[in-house]
């Protein structure tokens, strides 16, 4: 991961949403003021996101 933090210069973490989907993009939609996340997301999954995401 850190080697991906390098090359875009942004912070790189993993997790999944929709209750375990992989594919992230599949299920979020993130921008400066918020995001949206795929009604199966987890409590966990969120707390991810937002620890990732900053919110």
């Amino acid at each position: 991961l850190e080697f991906l933090e390098e090359i875009f210069e942004l912070p790189v973490g993993i997790g999944s949403v929709n209750c375990g989907m992989p594919v992230i993009g599949a299920a979020l939609l993130a921008n400066t003021k918020g995001y949206a996340a795929g009604d199966e997301t987890t409590g966990a999954e969120l707390g991810r996101i937002v620890d990732i995401l900053g919110f």
